[in-house]
């Protein structure tokens, strides 16, 4: 079965949203009077995402989250959306369309959209990577994107931590979580609509909506990280 998105519009949009990586950290011995050692040991970590307050008006909107209360019954994955409204560092500059001509104000077309992909390939469990950005767009850090990982798993989301210009396009940069599957070179890598492959941490009670006296419907989901076989952090 095909993976869907979560809608990124009401009434799914959250009054509240937080996005988390998620470490398993065990302390470890040290010699007498001495801290301990924190060690990580899960491999990267995992997503996770709390989409608080979402709101329903309408009888459309009710049904529409029992709708998709049932979909995702049983640990179904689904694309959530990292939703903000900076989708990567440096935007391009205004430029003019294909034949020259501007808006009617003199403005100029702006294009958002970021097309990349993978320069090298990537093995299962790098941190590192390396990314030709083939539209005028710059890293800063803190640059977020996903890579597709088929139509029935959807994408893994990933992090720059630290980024490093190498000239004609190409970026170095260290990400967080590390890659969960190898990746060929040419593969797309996706900053403009990042999403991660995620399933509800309680699949029997999140987004069934709460009603309130006037009929108004309210709803919060906590979403996890998918995990196939093979890609446990």
């Amino acid at each position: 079965m095909m993976i869907e998105t979560f809608p990124p519009e009401r009434p799914f949009l959250p009054a509240s949203l937080r996005w988390r990586l998620m470490d398993a950290v065990e302390e470890g011995a040290a010699p007498y009077g001495l801290p301990t050692i924190d060690v990580s040991v899960d491999g990267g970590g995992w997503w996770v995402a709390s989409l608080l307050r979402m709101q329903g008006g309408t009888g459309y909107h009710h049904r529409t989250l029992r709708a998709m209360a049932l979909r995702l019954r049983g640990g179904r994955a689904v694309n959530v959306p990292w939703m903000e409204l900076a989708r990567i560092g440096t935007p391009p500059p205004p430029v003019r369309f294909s034949d020259g001509a501007s808006f009617s104000d003199g403005t100029q077309f702006v294009g958002q959209a970021c097309v990349a992909e993978l320069a090298e390939p990537v093995r299962f469990r790098d941190d590192e990577a390396t990314i030709r950005i083939l539209t005028p767009h710059q890293l800063i850090g803190g640059d977020m994107f996903s890579i597709d990982r088929g139509p029935t798993m959807g994408d893994e989301l990933h992090g720059t931590d630290q980024v490093e210009a190498l000239g004609d396009g190409r970026w170095r940069v260290r990400i967080g979580p590390q890659f969960r599957r190898s990746h060929p070179a040419g593969t797309p890598v996706n900053f403009s609509d990042p999403k991660c492959a995620m399933k509800l941490q309680d699949p029997n009670g999140g987004l069934w909506p709460t009603f309130e006296r006037n009929w108004i419907a309210r709803a919060d989901a906590l979403f996890v990280e998918k995990m196939y076989p093979g890609e446990a952090p």
